[in-house]
């Protein structure tokens, strides 16, 4: 691990769909005892842009190897 560089420009406004997020601390930000990332997300705040309906497979190709690998030529 070495130096973590963060921008957040929210100036202190609360995200509403983030009800648990980053811990900081005079401009620090601090590591949690939360699993994972620490965040939580409520789903029910957020605006759906964009919804996959259908998965395409004719966008490309996909060929495997003898051994069952993936390969790209």
């Amino acid at each position: 691990s070495g130096p973590l560089l963060m921008e957040y420009n929210f100036e202190g406004k609360e995200l509403l769909h983030v009800p648990v997020g980053l811990d900081f601390k005079h401009g620090k930000l601090y590591p949690n005892d939360r699993p994972g990332l620490g965040v939580e997300l409520d789903m029910s705040k957020l605006m759906p842009i964009l919804e996959v309906t259908k998965y395409d497979t004719n966008r490309a190709q996909t060929y495997f190897r003898p051994d069952g690998s993936i390969t790209n030529w």
